[in-house]
């Protein structure tokens, strides 16, 4: 019954960056309070937990309580609340880098004088000494989930919340109050519009903060709920209100808004994130390519330094709530190295898959292959979950272009990678469904599947899959029993398929997306379909439902 507000901030450059949500464009910068707390405070701050500390002396800032959440820092204040964003410019040297903020003000206008009571109590105190003067210290300050403003309005009460990682409101409304009064004042911005999918748009000198219609709902005397419409209504250049149509007589109302984070990753160059896994108790991880000398890392990660070739791979672990980095490093040699794949284990290590150029990649003593067999390799590696050093690091390819594009875990964490192959000599292993290259162009090949040992010492089974012209392998899954399903795309009309498969035969155009599943052990195929029409098609993802079954998409 929940729906958040998307907070979306627009900057310019090359940079990577994760969305909460999908469809939303997102920019909340780490976040520093911008007109009050001093710096210890906000120091502290940035240690926080997601909770709401009352203010009680430890912080020179009128806000009653503070609430660093995500990206983002809170002030709730007598009547109302302002966020901070800061967009963060790195210059040629790190100590050229600048910062440049904006606090944006949501105030109650025309509202009498709240009571803000503190709910839900948290574990856990905090203590502040800061500076030298003892009667300025504070112990013992208790943590509280939410914050209630009560009686902005008659009937009218404003509950401040953190849920799932974000900040978020809800306007209260007891039977026969009225919303029309409710009205909510913005400053620090230049100006405020409404879009045709009634998104609140507040334009900020860091860019737009876009606020999508909140999910609204009455309730009845029984405890009956009723979806209901709600809709923004600008009252002037700088305030707005919200407007339900045809309130039932006793029944409350609850309005659902709220603030989303978001966070950009990336240093002065162009960073590209080709891969996202989501880990134990949510922690996000990323994956992909830079140039950036000063793409951030962490102190004790494997790499913290770019090695000035063209590009980098990096692999980034975040926290659940997007606002602090578990590690983050670079990994590469001296030529290009690209990371495409990503996934994490129970133990939250990070396995990583792509592509490199460079015949010092680093590998480890004991992986399958530590020697570059040329003219660009893929790789597998599997990093500790500190990310301080790698578990195994391993050349996969033969002596032309390798690139593996798709890779999952088994549940003993084992690595299946698939990608494309133009290398005759692409390691296969004896019993696997095909071990002689069939052909095709530079660069796109055959298709390969290829399993790994849990060490990455071994290869549990390899295989080519294709026909005479190209193949690309983009997406992979493994079912419960280990067995993969690989999907992309093939303009060979002889491409393996089955009897009884949805479509045996090539359909013509450039080329046709396939889904094929392999046996656990990849000596067989258990099925193997061409998915298309007469011009070109392409699947590029894929996902398994808990009996196997395999939903593909891609572009046509």
């Amino acid at each position: 019954m929940k729906r958040s507000l998307a907070v979306s901030i627009a900057a310019l450059g090359a940079t990577t960056f994760l969305f909460s949500t999908p469809e939303r464009s997102c920019r909340v910068a780490p976040a520093e309070p911008i007109h009050a707390a001093n710096a210890q405070g906000t120091a502290m701050l940035g240690r926080l937990p997601v909770a709401f500390v009352p203010n009680v002396g430890q912080w020179e800032n009128a806000a009653r309580f503070v609430a660093r959440i995500g990206a983002m820092t809170v002030f709730l204040e007598e009547k109302g609340w302002t966020f901070t964003l800061v967009e963060r410019t790195a210059g040629k040297e790190k100590e050229d880098a600048t910062a440049r903020g904006v606090a944006v003000r949501m105030t109650f206008a025309r509202a009498s004088a709240p009571d803000l009571v503190a709910e839900e109590q948290l574990p856990g105190r905090h203590n502040y000494f800061l500076g030298n003067d003892p009667t300025k210290w504070r112990s013992d300050v208790p943590l509280y989930r939410a914050v209630r403003y009560r009686e902005v309005h008659a009937g009218v009460d404003v509950r401040a919340r953190e849920q799932d990682g974000h900040f978020e409101y809800d306007l209260l409304l007891q039977p026969g109050a009225e919303l029309e009064p409710v009205e909510i004042a913005v400053a620090g911005i230049e100006r405020m519009h409404i879009d045709d999918e009634n998104t609140l748009v507040l334009e900020t000198r860091l860019g737009p903060v876009r606020m999508p219609a909140p999910l609204s709902w009455e309730e009845g005397p029984s405890g009956e709920r009723s979806l209901v419409t709600c809709r923004y209504v600008l009252r002037g250049d700088d305030r707005f209100g919200f407007a339900v149509k045809d309130r039932r007589p006793g029944w409350s109302l609850t309005v659902d808004p709220g603030l989303v984070w978001s966070t950009y990753l990336g240093g002065t160059g162009g960073d590209e994130a080709s891969a996202l896994a989501l880990g134990w108790q949510g922690a996000v991880a990323v994956a992909g390519r830079t140039n950036s000398l000063f793409f951030p890392t962490t102190p004790g990660a494997f790499d913290t330094t770019f090695f000035g070739s063209p590009l980098d791979g990096f692999v980034t672990r975040l926290t659940s709530s997007v606002s602090s980095l578990v590690y983050s490093t670079y990994l590469g040699g001296t030529n290009y190295d690209i990371a495409q794949a990503l996934a994490i284990d129970a133990q939250g290590a990070a396995t990583v898959a792509g592509f490199t150029f460079s015949s010092g990649f680093p590998t480890t003593p004991g992986a399958f292959d530590t020697s570059y067999n040329g003219n660009g390799d893929s790789f597998v590696t599997r990093l500790s979950p500190t990310g301080s050093s790698l578990v195994y690091s391993t050349f996969l390819g033969g002596t032309t272009y390798d690139i593996a594009q798709a890779l999952a875990l088994d549940v003993q964490g084992a690595a299946t990678v698939a990608g494309t192959t133009s290398s005759t000599d692409f390691p296969t292993t004896p019993g696997a469904f095909d071990v002689t290259y069939n052909g095709g162009p530079p660069l796109a090949g055959d298709a390969f599947v290829t399993r790994l040992s849990r060490t990455g010492s071994s290869l549990v089974y390899s295989t080519f899959l294709g026909g005479t012209d190209g193949e690309g392998a983009s997406a992979l899954a493994l079912d419960v029993q280990g067995a993969a399903t690989v999907a992309g795309s093939t303009n060979s009309i002889n491409f393996p398929t089955t009897p009884g498969a949805f479509d045996a035969s090539f359909n013509g155009g450039s080329d046709d997306a396939f889904d094929t599943q392999l046996t656990p052990t990849g000596s067989h195929l258990v099925y193997s379909t061409f998915l298309g029409g007469t011009d070109g098609e392409g699947a590029s993802a894929l996902a398994l439902d808990v009996q196997g079954a395999a939903t593909v998409a891609g572009s046509t």
